[in-house]
C-alpha cells in the first residue's frame, strides 16, 4: 500500500490523501488524530471500489473511546476525486479530499506532515442495500500499520492536468514487513493465496 498527501495552491483549506495497492484488495483505509496503534481516537476513511470500477467509495468512521468496531459518522466530510480513483487490473487507488479544520484531526495549512494508521482489508466490503457508504458492512483488516506522511505542496488544484498523484510508501508498521510498498504487497499476496487455497480444500 501506497499513500501521499497533498495542499494544493488554489484550495489551501483542505487536503488530499491517495491510497494505492498494487494487488486486488477489499479495501484500504486511512487514519488520523489518535492513537498510533490501534483505532481509538482516530478519523477514519475507509475506501473501496464502486461497482463499475471506474471511481471508489468511501465511508468515515470514528471510534473515540476503543479499538473495537467503528462507527460510521452521522455526516461524512470526505469528498472521493472519482477522476483519481478506481481499479486498473489488479491495482486500486482512492483519491479524496478532507478539510482542514474538522474537529478530530485538524491540520494547518502550514504543517510538513501528518502521523497517520493505515490498513488493507483483502475481504470485499458488503454494500448496503440502498447504496449508502456508511451502512456498508467491512470485513476485518488482513494488514495495519502507521507512519509519518510528509506533506506535498503543489500549485494550482487537483484538477490540472499537470497535477498527477506522486504516491510515495507508507513508513513503519504494526505488523508485516513495515515497508508499506513491495514487501507488503507481497504480505498481502501470499495471505491471498492462501485464503483461497484453505477455500478450496474446505479447511
Amino acid at each position: 500500500m501506497c499513500i501521499s498527501a497533498t495542499i494544493y495552491s488554489k484550495h489551501p483549506d483542505t487536503i488530499e490523501f491517495s491510497l494505492s495497492s498494487r494487488i486486488a484488495v477489499g479495501w484500504l483505509g486511512l487514519g488520523m488524530g489518535g492513537i498510533s496503534n490501534g483505532m481509538k481516537g482516530n478519523d477514519l476513511a475507509l475506501c473501496w471500489p464502486n461497482a463499475t470500477g471506474n471511481g471508489a467509495l468511501i465511508s468515515q468512521r470514528s471510534n473515540p473511546t476503543t479499538n473495537g468496531n467503528p462507527t460510521p459518522l452521522a455526516s461524512v466530510a470526505f469528498t472521493v476525486q472519482q477522476a483519481k480513483s478506481g481499479l486498473s487490473k489488479t491495482n486500486f487507488i482512492c483519491t479524496f479530499s478532507r478539510p482542514l479544520n474538522l474537529s478530530v484531526a485538524p491540520l494547518t495549512s502550514t504543517a510538513p506532515s501528518v502521523n497517520v494508521i493505515y490498513a488493507v482489508g483483502l475481504q470485499a466490503v458488503n454494500a448496503a442495500a440502498n447504496g449508502n457508504p456508511q451502512q456498508a458492512v467491512i470485513q476485518r483488516h488482513t494488514y495495519t500499520g502507521h507512519g509519518t506522511l510528509i506533506i506535498q505542496r503543489k500549485a494550482g488544484s487537483s484538477s490540472d492536468p499537470n497535477n498527477t498523484i506522486s504516491i510515495s510508501p507508507g513508513a513503519g508498521a504494526s505488523n508485516g514487513t513495515g515497508s508499506g510498498d513491495s514487501g507488503l504487497d507481497s504480505v498481502l499476496a501470499q495471505e491471498m493465496l492462501y485464503t483461497r487455497l484453505v477455500k478450496v480444500h474446505g479447511e
